[in-house]
């Protein structure tokens, strides 16, 4: 008998139909990403909702800053009376904010995850050995519980004490699921 399918491969599935995508990936609880696009599944009674398309969220203090100069009308001014072909440096403020505040507060392990993290966590600790299903996990966890933006890309050249140190923020948050 197949196993049913788990909340989030039901709300892949309907971002999938609903906007016509492929590729939709995990980013945190009830986030999804489909190439540049982000999309919500949050907010609905009784998972009885459409996926609704949203902004991409907000990674720290400059994103933060960046929302409400737009929201104010402050970016469009600045646009406005910055010369054709200049920089104002925006773009380099906000990603400079965001690396120094990043927005780190981790999201909340579901049932489901947490089991299956302490399966993961228990086995490399026992067998001292991180593989490449390990990593794939740590990664999915690392982007969907500490909203962190990495990549089996970006961790192609990690060391044993960077995957440990992931380990190690990812069993933190784990042990506050338990309390």
């Amino acid at each position: 008998m197949a196993n049913a399918p788990t909340n989030d491969q039901r709300n892949i599935d309907r971002i999938k139909e609903t906007f016509n995508v492929e590729g939709v990936e995990i980013i945190s609880d009830g986030i999804y990403k489909s190439g540049n696009q982000y999309y919500s599944t949050k907010g609905g009674l009784n998972n009885n909702y459409k996926p609704r398309e949203i902004e991409k969220p907000s990674q720290g203090l400059g994103d933060d800053i960046e929302k409400v100069l737009k929201s104010t009308g402050i970016k469009k001014v600045v646009e406005l009376f910055t010369p054709e072909g200049k920089d104002c440096g925006c773009e380099k403020r906000k990603q400079l904010l965001n690396k120094l505040l990043p927005k780190n507060k981790p999201n909340c392990f579901t049932k489901e995850q947490f089991e299956d993290w302490q399966n993961v966590s228990e086995s490399i600790k026992l067998t001292n050995a991180i593989t490449t299903e390990n990593q794939t996990k740590i990664i999915m966890y690392l982007r969907s519980i500490l909203n962190m933006s990495v990549s089996a890309d970006s961790c192609k050249s990690c060391n044993v004490s960077t995957w440990k140190k992931y380990i190690d923020m990812l069993d933190k948050v784990a042990q506050t699921y338990q309390q």
